[in-house]
C-alpha cells in the first residue's frame, strides 16, 4: 500500500534480513515483527508450534500451491481469538472459500472487442476446471507454511535463527517505531521515487496494460475484491516494487462494502480472511499494511487492499495475473472505490523480504 512504502523507506536503518542469529542487529528486548521464510515448508500445526516455541505469536501464515499448471501464493491471517488447534481447519476453510468464488462465472468480463479478452476467459474457464477435480481437491486437503509473520521480544526471535539456520528473517522494530516523530505529509502519497528515477509524470509505463476489477459477496460468507491485470512487458528494473491498490472511501467514517478494521498502530495489519495471488514467488508477494502518512498512525480514510511484489522484475508478462482479497461483511452496501498501481525503489514494506 502506498502508506507503507513511507514506513519502510524510514525504516530502512532498522529493518534488516538475515540468515542467522549473527547478522542480527534489532535491539534485544525489543517487541518487534518479523518475517520468517523458512528454508523448508512446514504443515501449519508444526509452522504454529515452532513459534509458540519460541515464545512468539504468529500473526499470519503464508502458503504455495498451484492450480493446474499455475503456482499461487496465500496469506492467511491468523483470527485474535482462535484455537491453536483450529488454525489448520480455518486456514483450509478460507482457502476453500477461495477456490469456490474463482471458480464461479462471473457477470462482468472483458467483451470480445478488448485486448486480451480471449486469453482472460480461457484462464477463468481452465481455472474453474481445474478447480473442480476432485483430484484437485484432494490434493488441497493438505496446507505448508513457507512463510510466518510473527510478532514478540527479538531475542527470541534471534534464537529462532540460531536454531534454524538458512531462514530468512526480516525484522520491524515497534520501540524504534514507536518514537519516531510524524513527517510532514508528502505531496504525492502514491509515488515514491529516488531522486534519479524519473518525474512522477513518466509512471505509467509500470501500469499494467488492461486490467479487471471485481468485487463480489464471497460462496461462503463476506465479501472479496479480485483484481486481474496483464503486462505486455514487465517494466520494471531489480530494485523496484510494485501494488496494486484497492481503495475504499471512509471519509466521513460512513463505512466501506468490505470489512475496513485494522489491528492497530503499530502493526496496521488489515483485518481480512484470506488472500492470494498468482504472482510468483521470485517476485516476492506480501499483503501490505495500512500507515498513514505520517508514518505513526493507520490510514482509515482511504482504506487499502493491497497485494504487492518485492521483486517486481519477477512478474510475468503476456499472462494474465490476479490478486484476490476476501473479508468479513462491510458495513454499508454501496461504496466508492478507486484502483491504483504504485511502485518504490526497495524496501517497499515492513515485513516482506527484500533480495
Amino acid at each position: 500500500m502506498r502508506k507503507a512504502v513511507c514506513f519502510s523507506l524510514l525504516l530502512s536503518i532498522i529493518l534488516v534480513s538475515i540468515t542467522s542469529a549473527a547478522a542480527q542487529t534489532v535491539q534485544p528486548g525489543n517487541t518487534a515483527i518479523a518475517s520468517i521464510t523458512l528454508n523448508q515448508p512446514l504443515p501449519v500445526q508444526e509452522a504454529v508450534r515452532l513459534a509458540k516455541k519460541y515464545e512468539l505469536t504468529a500473526l499470519m501464515l503464508e502458503g504455495d500451491f498451484t492450480i493446474g499448471s499455475r503456482k499461487l501464493h496465500d496469506f492467511y491471517i491468523i483470527p485474535s481469538r482462535i484455537d491453536i488447534k483450529a488454525i489448520e481447519s480455518d486456514y483450509l476453510k478460507q482457502r476453500m472459500a477461495f477456490f469456490a468464488d474463482i471458480s464461479m462465472s462471473l457477470d462482468k468480463a472483458l467483451n470480445s472487442s478488448e485486448k486480451h479478452s480471449a486469453e482472460l476467459q480461457n484462464m477463468m474457464e481452465n481455472q474453474a476446471k481445474a478447480i473442480n477435480s476432485s483430484a484437485f481437491q484432494e490434493k488441497n486437503q493438505l496446507i505448508t507454511i513457507s512463510k510466518l509473520i510473527l510478532r514478540g521480544d527479538s531475542s527470541n526471535i534471534n534464537r529462532f535463527g540460531v536454531d534454524r539456520p538458512g531462514t530468512v528473517i526480516a525484522i520491524a522494530d515497534e520501540n524504534s517505531l514507536s518514537k519516531t516523530d510524524p513527517q510532514k505529509k508528502q505531496e504525492s502519497n502514491d509515488i515514491v521515487q529516488p531522486a534519479n528515477s524519473g518525474s512522477i509524470s513518466d509512471d505509467s509505463r509500470w501500469n499494467p496494460e488492461v486490467g479487471v476489477s471485481y468485487v463480489y459477496p464471497s460462496q461462503n460468507g463476506g465479501r472479496y475484491t479480485y483484481q486481474w491485470m496483464w503486462w505486455n512487458e514487465i517494466p520494471f528494473s531489480s530494485d523496484q516494487t510494485y501494488e496494486h491498490d484497492y481503495f475504499l472511501y471512509n471519509y466521513d467514517n460512513d463505512g466501506t462494502y468490505l470489512n475496513g478494521d485494522d489491528t492497530g498502530y503499530p502493526g496496521c495489519f488489515p483485518v481480512i480472511e484470506y488472500a492470494a495471488t498468482t504472482w510468483p514467488a521470485e517476485s516476492k508477494p506480501y499483503l501490505d499494511t495500512r500507515f498513514a502518512a505520517n508514518y505513526v498512525s493507520c490510514e482509515r480514510d482511504e482504506v487499502a487492499y493491497t497485494i504487492g511484489a518485492a521483486q517486481a522484475d519477477k512478474l510475468t508478462a503476456n499472462t494474465w495475473h490476479y490478486t484476490y482479497i476476501h473479508t468479513t461483511d462491510g458495513n454499508v452496501d454501496n461504496d466508492f472505490t478507486t484502483i491504483q498501481k504504485i511502485r518504490a525503489t526497495q524496501p517497499a514494506c515492513g515485513t516482506c523480504e527484500q533480495a
